[in-house]
């Protein structure tokens, strides 16, 4: 577990620390808790808490295995957009199972924002997508361009530029972790934000179906 805290990690090469988190995944990594993700605060915001790390496919579990997909009530005024588009996992699943403590994809808006709030439901607190400007501050250093500060990015501080092949499990990357210790806010994976983004800042977003106008969900980060 040495291997998750900035010292561990310095000691480790990143090639030997994805090969341990590998395993631990398929042992049972026991930072992938669903009911209980650890939750860092994000500076200039007193009420706001911004996951450590991404969702991962063991937490997404815990979603499908307790019915999610079938949960009228979870999804609300989603559930037709669910029905429409045959949702009942995420694609690529059973090859997702096999790295259980990589961040879950292949995941649309609808299903994370139903996702954060199967979560509130199940432990009774307040769970939802973060707004942009939450992400953006979480993922600011005063000090530079990217999360960590104004090194330019390398295999030791991020997923990026195909330099790994595929995801890598949550954590891997601690010298790249942002201010408030948030990690993977460059790079692994896309993430998704509250927010609508729109072509034509003139017109408003009414409902989820109201797309003529280029209306999207916004999602920063970067991919592997």
């Amino acid at each position: 577990m040495d291997i998750f805290t900035p010292n561990g990690a310095s000691r480790v090469r990143v090639d030997q620390r994805i090969a341990a988190a590998e395993a631990l995944g398929q042992a049972g990594d026991p930072r992938c808790d669903a009911f209980a993700p650890e939750l860092l605060p994000v500076s200039g915001m007193p009420d706001v808490l911004l996951g450590k790390h991404p969702v991962t496919v063991a937490e997404f579990e815990c979603f499908i295995q307790s019915g999610g997909y079938r949960d009228r009530d979870a999804w609300g005024k989603w559930w037709d957009v669910k029905e429409k588009n045959g949702w009942t996992q995420p694609a690529e699943w059973d090859e997702q199972k096999d790295h259980l403590n990589r961040p879950v994809t292949c995941v649309s808006w609808y299903e994370a924002a139903v996702y954060s709030e199967w979560l509130a439901d199940k432990t009774g607190m307040t769970f939802r997508l973060p707004r942009e400007m939450e992400w953006e501050k979480a993922a600011t250093h005063p000090g530079g361009a990217y999360p960590w500060g104004p090194d330019e990015p390398t295999p030791e501080l991020m997923n990026f530029d195909g330099n790994v092949g595929n995801r890598t499990p949550v954590g891997i990357y601690q010298a790249g972790a942002a201010p408030g210790g948030h990690l993977d806010m460059a790079g692994n994976v896309w993430e998704w934000c509250e927010d609508w983004y729109r072509e034509d800042h003139d017109k408003k977003v009414t409902s989820a179906e109201d797309i003529d106008i280029g209306a999207r969900r916004v999602f920063r980060g970067g991919s592997w």
